[in-house]
């Protein structure tokens, strides 16, 4: 093979052993928490390179990147008044595109918690106060916005809505009221709402089923399986956690729902969600996962047991019957996968990389990324950086290619 006829074989594998990927929406673009990117340097961690950082304002927004900008929230004191601001700024450099500000009450545990979402051209947010925007993505022009709780007269929830946009097709569903509620996204002209009730803090976790898409909407009390295209509900799950922490997106895979919250006489459970009515697979009290996601690879559900402050451990487990396979006390944090390994931060600002390995915990690298504050918002990676931001609002850009 002379060179000229090897150089279209060579970029060809590069592209393939290469691929960066945009994190466009909560959990990531196929809401399951796991990146599409590879190629990126796993060891670079140890030895962090900090490209930039800026200062949000408290809160618990993620971020979403797409092309090469990126869009989070916080919460400010502007004038002696408690505000909401929504950024764009450049991914690569941090510098500042745009930005949005309302004035809004920090609430407990103060700040935004749902994550800003890109979709075709327009981005959406929702404040902890039920303020929903549609702005356009490149300027930050309002396109539409509604109060949802003002309008709806849903009551407030003890730490403020935190539920991110989900979509399917040209409807926009969130969870708030009784079992969420939908908007047409173009317009954000009401499509169906579920009536007043008290919203969970999970984010709707939408699937399909004989022809059909579902969402799942993780309410007070209750779990709910609702029709995308018209809110009806097939299916009732009772939950009661007595701590009032319905925060968890529930996993779903072939027919089968995985539910879990913070009460330890609550554990977690497996339902068989296929007939009419959900059926009990197994239950067990050894994972209790108290916000976030659990992340599901080749059969395998890997989660965070245990709540922040405390000797929480990274556990895996058997799906399909709940064996345990491993523990590890890392203490408590959040975490997303790439390439097979886990991106996880300590709530302490460490940044772990660790194996997906359902036969053993093995650590890769980790560093020091953050200031040493309540860090419980998973770390994002988006084309070779990793972002990372703690609650009083540091947001933190870190180079993974060296």
């Amino acid at each position: 093979m002379n060179f000229k006829s090897f150089l279209p074989l060579f970029f060809c594998v590069f592209l393939i052993s290469t691929q960066a990927a945009d994190w466009y929406t909560w959990r990531g673009p196929h809401g399951n928490g796991i990146s599409d990117e590879t190629g990126w340097n796993p060891q670079a961690i140890a030895t962090p390179k900090i490209i930039w950082q800026q200062e949000l304002g408290v809160g618990y927004s993620s971020v979403s990147v797409i092309n090469d900008k990126l869009y989070t929230m916080g919460n400010l004191e502007i004038d002696g008044t408690s505000t909401d601001v929504v950024y764009c700024l450049d991914a690569k450099s941090g510098q500042e595109i745009w930005k949005y500000s309302y004035s809004c009450p920090r609430g407990n545990y103060p700040g935004p918690r749902a994550t800003p979402i890109f979709e075709n051209g327009r981005i959406y947010t929702l404040s902890q106060m039920g303020r929903l925007y549609c702005f356009e993505a490149l300027t930050g022009k309002v396109i539409w916005q509604r109060d949802i709780l003002q309008e709806y007269d849903f009551p407030t929830i003890n730490w403020g809505l935190a539920s991110s946009a989900v979509f399917y097709e040209d409807i926009l569903i969130v969870n708030a009221g009784r079992a969420g509620i939908a908007f047409n996204k173009n317009n954000g002209k009401l499509i169906w709402n579920n009536g007043i009730g008290k919203a969970g803090y999970a984010t709707p976790v939408l699937f399909n089923q004989q022809q059909t898409t579902y969402a799942a909407i993780f309410s007070d009390a209750a779990l709910h399986l609702v029709q995308a295209a018209t809110g009806k509900i097939k299916w009732t799950y009772p939950w009661e956690d007595r701590y009032e922490v319905y925060a968890f997106d529930p996993l779903i895979d072939n027919n089968k729902l995985f539910l879990t919250s913070e009460s330890p006489r609550n554990g977690c459970v497996l339902l068989d969600i296929n007939g009419e009515k959900p059926q009990e697979i197994w239950s067990k009290k050894r994972l209790k996962v108290i916000f976030g996601g659990n992340v599901l690879i080749n059969g395998f559900m890997y989660g965070v047991d245990g709540t922040p402050g405390s000797t929480a451990k990274l556990k895996c487990f058997h799906y399909e019957t709940g064996e345990e396979k491993w523990s590890q006390a890392l203490g408590f944090g959040t975490f997303n996968v790439a390439a097979n390994k886990i991106l996880f931060l300590h709530e302490n600002g460490t940044l772990y990389v660790i194996e997906v390995n359902p036969n053993r915990y093995r650590e890769i690298a980790k560093g020091k990324i953050l200031e040493k504050k309540v860090c419980w918002t998973a770390p994002i990676l988006a084309n070779g950086r990793i972002y990372a931001r703690n609650n009083p609002g540091q947001l933190v850009c870190i180079d993974m290619s060296q």
